[in-house]
């Protein structure tokens, strides 16, 4: 008999498949950017739409295994840290209401203290399903964002949705100026004041982008993949209305399955694996927007988080190893002055002595993302191909 809860496993399992899928795709789509994120330099980091996904994994992954944990070990131990705090005055015995201290009675304590006891027995599934909710919200603000940063790559898009604005107000105005009767007059004046201004929803930037697509590169259905995003964006709304959906009713399928959002009910799942899969849906479609499209700009996929002073003191460090006729100890200088770990830094020190035994190395072209975006995880004595697994 299986120690822990098969639901939560499923559930466990699912996010940590969707955080592989994002290092596979980021390694796929964005090579340089996934040696040096993988390569963990203290320094220096690549911020995209695959690191930020991991990161929206992160916290749903800590409070399911935590919760397993400590449902089947640790459990028993609430009691024990109730009574510590009580020992270390950590609970407090008074709230501030209206600018006054009020007293906690002991009832009530013992009240909050039953309630914590429900938390952990009665209302567990309640806390995931707020969980599922909380990450659909920054998965899709995920996937928002990063689609956000390819449609302003492209400023010709916002003039094309400015001018087109303009003229259909212009449309309307002329007719409301020939219109037969003030009631229609009025009617065509208020659609041209419901005309959205310099505001481009974030529908409106995902058609834009499907627009310049080439089709024939684009490996999915594009109607589908429009539909699946509107839904899961409907779904993320929800938390405008403590997870109700007020609009009409919407469904989707996906894999076999379908999923409905009725109207005056929050969203509901057989599966919440299935569902964080569904969601994992948004980076294919990401994927295949980016490889679809031409002429993309590359600061559109990805941006770096440096910390500059350390950078430059590292490369020169790099320089003056490389440039020092006799072998240098690279490894104990990144280790000890810039924090670097210790396969890293041995791996560093392993590429420094490589290129000084090139005989073509030139100096004046040398780059210093020549070593930083090479594999510095690697076991030593192995090839970045032998070591192409995640570790």
């Amino acid at each position: 008999m299986s120690t822990f809860d098969a639901n939560h496993k499923a559930i466990i399992s699912a996010f940590m498949s969707l955080k592989s899928k994002a290092t596979l795709l980021e390694k796929d789509l964005l090579i340089d950017s996934y040696h040096i994120n993988r390569n963990n330099l203290p320094f220096i980091e690549v911020q995209n739409y695959f690191s930020l996904l991991r990161s929206v994994c992160d916290l749903p992954l800590f409070m399911m295994i935590n919760e397993e944990v400590s449902s089947v070990g640790a459990r028993h131990l609430i009691p024990k840290l109730v009574d510590e705090m009580r020992a270390d005055k950590c609970i407090a015995t008074h709230v501030t209401v209206g600018g006054e201290l009020a007293e906690i009675s002991q009832g009530d304590f013992h009240a909050s203290l039953s309630d914590i006891r429900e938390l952990f027995v009665g209302r567990v599934n309640h806390m995931v399903s707020s969980m599922m909710l909380d990450f659909t919200v920054s998965a899709f603000s995920c996937f928002e964002y990063w689609i956000t940063k390819l449609y302003d790559g492209y400023p010709e898009l916002d003039t094309a949705y400015s001018e087109s604005r303009t003229s259909k107000a212009s449309k309307l105005i002329e007719l409301a100026g020939a219109a037969s009767s003030p009631e229609c007059q009025r009617k065509l004046v208020n659609q041209a004041l419901n005309i959205r201004g310099s505001f481009v929803p974030f529908p409106d930037k995902l058609n834009a982008l499907y627009k310049m697509v080439d089709k024939k590169a684009y490996a999915r259905d594009i109607n589908k993949d429009k539909e699946l995003v509107s839904f899961l964006g409907a779904r993320r709304n929800t938390v405008h209305n403590a997870g109700i959906h007020r609009n009409k009713n919407r469904n989707v399928s996906h894999n076999g399955a379908s999923y409905l959002l009725e109207q005056g009910k929050p969203f509901h799942s057989d599966s919440y694996p299935q569902s964080i899969e569904m969601i994992g849906e948004l980076t294919d479609i990401y994927v295949n927007v980016v490889r679809s499209l031409n002429h993309l700009p590359q600061n559109s996929l990805a941006s770096e988080v440096v910390e500059q002073e350390v950078l430059v003191h590292f490369e020169k460090t790099i320089r003056s190893a490389l440039a020092c006729p006799s072998p240098a100890p690279v490894a104990e200088i990144l280790g000890g002055f810039f924090g670097i770990g210790e396969r890293q830094a041995a791996n560093i020190a392993d590429a420094v002595n490589a290129i000084k035994a090139d005989p073509s190395w030139d100096p004046v072209e040398f780059n210093i993302y020549e070593i930083l975006t090479s594999d510095l995880q690697k076991p030593r004595g192995h090839s970045s191909a032998s070591a192409a697994g995640l570790g």
